[in-house]
């Protein structure tokens, strides 16, 4: 699965996968230390459907029932 890594100045860093129904899911990661969970909009990639902002507590919760390893390890791999 290609992660699409932006970098978006003054905010943080964008990643962006493409789910198998079509959909692009990411994370805005904002220098902060907030993430913003984002669907994007099928037609229009650039649209948001939904965002909900979450605290490092929720992002790091979130993370363990995603199976945090995994996602660890494909980050890493983007930073080579």
């Amino acid at each position: 699965m290609d992660v699409e890594r932006t970098s978006l100045p003054g905010v943080g860093l964008r990643h962006v996968f493409p789910t198998a129904r079509g959909r692009q899911v990411g994370v805005v990661s904002h220098h902060t230390g907030r993430r913003d969970l984002v669907i994007y909009d099928k037609e229009d990639p650039d649209t948001r459907v939904l965002s909900v902002a979450l605290g490092g507590e929720e992002a790091n919760a979130l993370a363990e029932l995603l199976d945090t390893g995994r996602v660890v390890e494909r980050l890493a791999e983007l930073h080579r």
